[in-house]
């Protein structure tokens, strides 16, 4: 068992906050039995309602040596970012926030840094990813200047896949219920690691398209 993912969750275990272990995590766990070697993220998951919990427990967790991030889209906060600052051994702990739209989706904002071929351009980019990646403690994606090199795509993911979690003996981590089909959607075929994989452009659970417009389909 990872210790860093063991001491994650179990903080989150004692403060009763609902996570299930997810992505690249997900299908470490599941494929491998471990976390995946060349994998810098832990990636966890929680339903928007348990937001307020989880803020009561950042301190506990920053103490620990992490610098906290959060990226917000509109007035929705995605993700919690935990990035190590004294230790090239730990991963990032990325907790992405899932919202319901009318119980059938669950969805979560993903920026894609917009790639430029300008000179201005490059150095722009790099100027602000610096500040944002470095100093900034809050991103509002859909504002700038992040809003200038990026785009938001959005995760949406049937919300049954989600409803039902379970312990994962295993690992001792909560994950979906029906891992596999939830594996299947993201990676397809997920039991053969893939030489070049890209999530931006072969996941199969993120849309290309912003939240905002898919939510308004719905409605």
């Amino acid at each position: 068992m990872d210790k860093q993912l063991s001491w994650i969750t179990s903080i989150l275990q004692i403060n009763n906050i609902k996570y299930w272990v997810d992505q690249g995590t997900l299908l470490g766990l599941i494929r491998d039995g471990k976390l995946i070697d060349h994998d810098k993220d832990i990636d966890l998951s929680i339903w928007d309602e348990d937001i307020a919990k989880l803020e009561k427990v950042i301190p506990d967790i920053k103490s620990e040596g992490y610098r906290l991030r959060i990226l917000q889209y509109k007035n929705y906060k995605f993700k919690y970012k935990f990035i190590p600052q004294n230790s090239n051994d730990l991963r990032k702990l990325d907790i992405n926030i899932y919202y319901r739209v009318k119980d059938l989706f669950a969805w979560s904002p993903q920026p894609y840094t917009i790639d430029g071929n300008s000179f201005f351009y490059k150095v722009v980019k790099k100027i602000i990813l610096f500040y944002w990646t470095r100093i900034a403690t809050k991103v509002k994606i859909d504002k700038i200047p992040w809003s200038i090199i990026s785009k938001t795509l959005t995760w949406w993911i049937p919300a049954m896949h989600f409803e039902q979690i379970i312990f994962y003996e295993r690992n001792k981590v909560f994950i979906p219920k029906n891992y596999k089909e939830h594996l299947k959607l993201h990676f397809g075929n997920w039991k053969l690691p893939a030489k070049k994989w890209d999530f931006i452009h072969d996941d199969k659970a993120l849309k290309h398209t912003k939240p905002a417009i898919l939510i308004k389909v719905l409605r």
